[in-house]
Parts: structure tokens; sequence; C-alpha cells
């Protein structure tokens, strides 16, 4: 255990603790009584959290802290959290007029990552490596994710949370097209009695 692992758990303990007050925060909608403090701290703890990305990995620099672990680790904190965020506003309503993430959007979050999964365990299966180079798609569709999370949670955009989650949706056809290929080059070229032992 590393101080950089540490602060990655801390984000990952802190995903139970958002989703709860969100969660709160979307009932006194439902209830027209809306408790703007459940919204206030949902919003610090969720800003806390995604800023903890760049301070584990800028300690794991700057200390020479990466460890196998941490690897892991780090992508299942920045998951979780985008996944509660958006499974959560797509469940309950955080304003009048459906001020929430559309539910067809959560799906196609959902899914897109279940199909990376199922391609990287293919791969391994297949010859027993993975290398996914993270591409600019990619990296543009978790900006975009977490720029619709902030509209709906700030809710200072006076335009519906629909429009944001549409370029999120056409970033996420981008991403999934351009693993899609990767996936069928990696299974092409490295077959499996010439794939390296790790």
């Amino acid at each position: 255990m590393t101080l950089a692992n540490y602060i990655t758990i801390i984000r990952i303990l802190l995903i139970p603790v958002f989703s709860v007050f969100a969660w709160l925060y979307g009932q006194s909608v439902i209830a027209s009584e809306p408790y703007e403090p459940y919204r206030y701290l949902a919003l610090v703890i969720f800003t806390i959290a995604a800023a903890g990305d760049a301070l584990d990995g800028y300690v794991a620099r700057r200390f020479k802290q990466r460890t196998k672990l941490g690897s892991y680790l780090d992508p299942i904190a920045d998951k979780f959290l985008i996944f509660s965020a958006i499974i959560l506003l797509s469940w309950v309503p955080w304003g009048a007029n459906d001020w929430q993430i559309p539910a067809w959007f959560a799906w196609m979050v959902i899914i897109r990552d279940l199909s990376i999964g199922t391609a990287v365990a293919i791969i391994y299966l297949l010859n027993d490596k993975v290398i996914f180079r993270i591409n600019i798609s990619s990296k543009l569709n978790t900006i975009a994710q977490l720029f619709t999370i902030g509209w709906v949670m700030l809710k200072i955009v006076p335009f519906s949370p629909v429009y944001p989650t549409m370029v999120c949706a056409f970033l996420i056809l981008m991403s999934s097209y351009q693993y899609t290929l990767e996936t069928v080059r990696q299974v092409i070229e490295e077959p499996p009695e010439k794939a390296p032992i790790p």
C-alpha cells in the first residue's frame, strides 16, 4: 500500500456517500420539496472524488509509487464514479421538466463498457495479453460525460441535459468503432500460437 493507493481507496469509498446524497436529493425533488444541502453535498463529494484522480496520479509519479494494485484500482474508481453518477441522475430527477440524464444514455454507457470488457476478455483468452491504447475519442467521451454530469448537478444552464448527452452519444459511437477495429486487429494479427507469454 502506498499513499497514492490510499488516495484511490478514499475515492472509491466516497462513491457510495455521493450516491446516497444524490438519491436523497432526487427523492426530495420527487416530493416537490427540493432540499438543496443534499445537492451541494453530492456535488462537493463528486468533485473531490473526481479531482482525486489527478491527485493520486501526481503522487504516484512524483514519489515513484506506481504499483500493479494502483493500475487496477484507479480505473475502477474512475468507472464506478461516473457509472454511479450517470445511473443515479437518470434514475431520479434533479429538477422539473425531466431535468435528468436520459435513461437511453445510461444504457448506452453501460453497454459500451460491457462490450469493451468482453473484447478485452476475448483478446486475453486468444493472445494471453491485451494492449489497448486509449484513443482520443475515448478521452473526449470521458470529459463529455463529466461535463454532462456537472450540467445536471449544477443546474445553472437553462437548456435540457439531453443536449450534452447527444454529444456524448456521438463520442461513444466513435470510440466504440475504434475499439472494435483495435479488437479485430489484435485477434487477426496476433494469433494464439504467436502470442508472447507475459
